[in-house]
Protein backbone atom coordinates (compact mmCIF):
# COMPACT_ATOMS: atom_id res chain seq x y z
CA UNK A 1 0.00 0.00 0.00
CA UNK A 2 1.07 3.44 -0.93
CA UNK A 3 -1.15 5.82 0.79
CA UNK A 4 -2.80 5.00 4.10
CA UNK A 5 -6.65 4.64 2.36
CA UNK A 6 -8.91 2.35 4.80
CA UNK A 7 -11.43 2.55 2.24
CA UNK A 8 -9.96 0.96 -0.42
CA UNK A 9 -8.24 -1.73 1.52
CA UNK A 10 -11.14 -2.58 2.73
CA UNK A 11 -12.72 -2.65 -0.91
CA UNK A 12 -9.87 -4.67 -2.11
CA UNK A 13 -9.88 -7.52 0.61
CA UNK A 14 -13.73 -7.82 0.83
CA UNK A 15 -13.52 -8.21 -3.28
CA UNK A 16 -10.82 -11.27 -3.44
CA UNK A 17 -12.50 -12.81 -0.81
CA UNK A 18 -16.24 -12.56 -2.42
CA UNK A 19 -15.17 -12.67 -6.05
CA UNK A 20 -12.16 -14.32 -6.05
CA UNK A 21 -11.75 -16.73 -3.40
CA UNK A 22 -15.48 -17.84 -3.17
CA UNK A 23 -17.20 -17.08 -6.53
CA UNK A 24 -14.75 -18.59 -8.48
CA UNK A 25 -11.53 -20.48 -6.49
CA UNK A 26 -13.64 -22.14 -4.34
CA UNK A 27 -16.06 -23.42 -6.99
CA UNK A 28 -13.58 -24.58 -9.45
CA UNK A 29 -11.69 -26.74 -6.32
CA UNK A 30 -14.98 -29.32 -5.91
CA UNK A 31 -13.84 -31.63 -8.77
CA UNK A 32 -10.04 -31.62 -7.12
CA UNK A 33 -11.64 -31.87 -3.79
CA UNK A 34 -13.84 -34.30 -4.15
CA UNK A 35 -11.74 -36.58 -6.56
CA UNK A 36 -9.23 -36.80 -3.35
CA UNK A 37 -5.52 -38.10 -3.98
CA UNK A 38 -2.99 -35.25 -4.67
CA UNK A 39 -4.70 -32.84 -6.45
CA UNK A 40 -7.19 -32.51 -3.53
CA UNK A 41 -4.10 -32.27 -1.29
CA UNK A 42 -2.34 -29.63 -3.26
CA UNK A 43 -5.64 -27.77 -3.29
CA UNK A 44 -6.61 -27.57 0.57
CA UNK A 45 -2.81 -25.94 0.42
CA UNK A 46 -3.68 -22.84 -1.60
CA UNK A 47 -7.05 -22.32 0.30
CA UNK A 48 -5.39 -22.74 3.59
CA UNK A 49 -2.51 -20.01 2.24
CA UNK A 50 -5.46 -17.51 0.87
CA UNK A 51 -7.24 -18.05 3.84
CA UNK A 52 -4.31 -17.37 6.47
CA UNK A 53 -2.73 -14.48 4.31
CA UNK A 54 -6.09 -12.66 3.63
CA UNK A 55 -6.64 -12.54 6.87
CA UNK A 56 -3.55 -11.38 8.39
CA UNK A 57 -4.05 -8.92 5.65
CA UNK A 58 -7.25 -7.12 7.24
CA UNK A 59 -6.12 -7.88 10.68
CA UNK A 60 -5.49 -3.95 11.07
CA UNK A 61 -9.09 -3.57 10.03
CA UNK A 62 -10.62 -6.28 12.20
CA UNK A 63 -8.67 -7.73 14.63
CA UNK A 64 -11.06 -9.20 16.66
CA UNK A 65 -12.88 -11.36 13.66
CA UNK A 66 -9.67 -12.34 11.94
CA UNK A 67 -7.72 -13.03 15.36
CA UNK A 68 -10.54 -15.81 16.15
CA UNK A 69 -11.07 -17.03 12.73
CA UNK A 70 -7.01 -17.47 12.34
CA UNK A 71 -6.71 -19.56 15.46
CA UNK A 72 -9.15 -21.71 13.75
CA UNK A 73 -7.15 -22.69 10.66
CA UNK A 74 -4.44 -25.59 10.78
CA UNK A 75 -1.23 -24.22 12.48
CA UNK A 76 2.09 -24.42 11.18
CA UNK A 77 4.99 -25.85 13.49
CA UNK A 78 6.99 -21.76 12.52
CA UNK A 79 3.90 -20.17 13.11
CA UNK A 80 3.56 -17.37 15.80
CA UNK A 81 1.02 -18.00 18.65
CA UNK A 82 -1.11 -15.45 17.56
CA UNK A 83 -2.22 -13.18 14.26
CA UNK A 84 -1.43 -10.09 15.85
CA UNK A 85 2.30 -10.98 16.52
CA UNK A 86 2.47 -12.86 12.91
CA UNK A 87 4.32 -10.80 9.99
CA UNK A 88 2.17 -8.50 7.58
CA UNK A 89 1.97 -10.30 4.30
CA UNK A 90 4.16 -9.20 1.14
CA UNK A 91 4.24 -9.18 -2.43
CA UNK A 92 5.77 -12.18 -3.72
CA UNK A 93 6.83 -11.52 -7.21
CA UNK A 94 7.35 -15.30 -7.79
CA UNK A 95 3.74 -15.78 -7.24
CA UNK A 96 2.75 -13.31 -10.01
CA UNK A 97 1.92 -14.89 -13.26
CA UNK A 98 0.68 -12.61 -16.08
CA UNK A 99 0.07 -15.43 -18.41
CA UNK A 100 -2.27 -17.33 -16.06
CA UNK A 101 -4.00 -14.31 -14.72
CA UNK A 102 -4.92 -13.42 -18.74
CA UNK A 103 -5.98 -17.36 -19.42
CA UNK A 104 -8.41 -17.12 -15.91
CA UNK A 105 -9.56 -13.15 -16.97
CA UNK A 106 -10.59 -15.18 -20.19
CA UNK A 107 -12.15 -18.25 -18.53
CA UNK A 108 -14.12 -15.72 -16.37
CA UNK A 109 -15.16 -13.54 -19.76
CA UNK A 110 -17.03 -16.89 -21.33
CA UNK A 111 -18.08 -17.79 -18.12
CA UNK A 112 -19.85 -14.08 -17.58
CA UNK A 113 -20.87 -14.96 -21.71
CA UNK A 114 -22.92 -17.53 -20.73
CA UNK A 115 -24.26 -16.59 -17.48
CA UNK A 116 -25.73 -13.30 -19.48
CA UNK A 117 -27.52 -15.99 -22.27
CA UNK A 118 -29.03 -17.89 -19.89
CA UNK A 119 -30.70 -15.03 -18.41
CA UNK A 120 -31.39 -13.50 -21.27
CA UNK A 121 -33.15 -16.34 -22.50
CA UNK A 122 -34.81 -17.01 -19.54
CA UNK A 123 -33.25 -20.09 -18.96
CA UNK A 124 -33.85 -21.67 -15.65
CA UNK A 125 -30.92 -22.81 -12.83
CA UNK A 126 -31.74 -25.92 -13.42
CA UNK A 127 -31.15 -26.19 -17.45
CA UNK A 128 -27.67 -27.52 -18.87
CA UNK A 129 -27.61 -26.07 -21.75
CA UNK A 130 -24.47 -26.99 -24.08
CA UNK A 131 -22.16 -24.09 -24.28
CA UNK A 132 -20.07 -23.95 -27.72
CA UNK A 133 -17.41 -21.11 -28.08
CA UNK A 134 -15.79 -20.79 -31.43
CA UNK A 135 -12.66 -18.92 -31.17
CA UNK A 136 -10.68 -17.48 -33.86
CA UNK A 137 -6.90 -18.39 -32.44
CA UNK A 138 -5.53 -21.72 -31.98
CA UNK A 139 -4.18 -20.36 -28.76
CA UNK A 140 -7.08 -18.88 -27.07
CA UNK A 141 -8.98 -22.74 -28.01
CA UNK A 142 -6.48 -24.13 -26.23
CA UNK A 143 -6.79 -22.18 -23.10
CA UNK A 144 -10.50 -22.89 -23.30
CA UNK A 145 -9.89 -26.59 -23.87
CA UNK A 146 -7.53 -26.98 -21.21
CA UNK A 147 -10.02 -24.75 -18.68
CA UNK A 148 -13.40 -26.64 -19.87
CA UNK A 149 -14.21 -28.23 -16.41
CA UNK A 150 -13.72 -25.09 -15.10
CA UNK A 151 -15.72 -23.25 -17.22
CA UNK A 152 -18.49 -26.06 -17.29
CA UNK A 153 -18.62 -25.61 -13.09
CA UNK A 154 -18.80 -22.41 -13.22
CA UNK A 155 -21.41 -21.82 -15.41
CA UNK A 156 -23.91 -23.81 -13.64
Amino acid sequence: MVEFDLGAAASASYAFFLYDLCDVYLEVSKPALAAGGAAAAATKGVLLHCLETGLRLMHPMMPFITEELWQRLPRRADDAGSIMVSAFPKAESALEDDEAEAQMKLMLDVVATARSMRERYGLKPSARPAVLVRCRAEATRAVLAEQALDVATLVK
